[in-house]
């Protein structure tokens, strides 16, 4: 019984973050001020990755072409699982659209666990889960 339990409650949390990913699913990347500098550096760091480069310093490919010490500035480790599915033949844009997915279902579980622990109470953390999720920036399309 205690099984069925918790799968019926994962169920119900995994539902909360594919319901709030719904406009990624449908539509792909929302429109923002920094989400094509995402998609270029996943691929950027998907090409040094190809090239045997672990952490690399210098992309050559970004600043039209002369090349940004970008990840000295900006830590590259969210980009390491979008840049790994570019490596295996995923477009750099659809890698960045799967993370953000999977960060709304990350935040559906998290959001749950925390709210549960703080209150004790399951239909708060489920109602407080889905508060958060669906209260992300908005997704819109230009």
């Amino acid at each position: 019984m205690r099984i069925v339990s918790a799968l019926l409650r994962g169920t119900a949390i995994l539902g909360i973050g594919i319901l709030a990913a719904q406009p990624l699913i449908i539509h792909g990347l929302p429109v923002g001020h920094d989400t094509y500098y995402h998609v270029q550096r996943t691929a950027s760091l998907a090409r040094a990755l190809e090239q045997g480069i672990l952490y690399p310093r210098w992309s050559a490919d970004l600043a039209y072409g002369f090349g940004y010490p970008v990840f000295h500035y900006y830590a590259p480790l969210s980009y390491y699982a979008p840049a790994l599915l570019t490596t295996l033949g995923v477009s750099a844009v659809q890698a960045v659209t799967l993370l953000a997915i999977a960060a709304s279902l990350l935040q559906a579980l998290g959001a749950w666990l925390w709210l549960r622990s703080l209150f004790e109470d399951e239909v708060a953390a489920f109602g407080g889960s889905t508060a958060a999720c669906y209260s992300k920036h908005g997704y819109t399309r230009v």
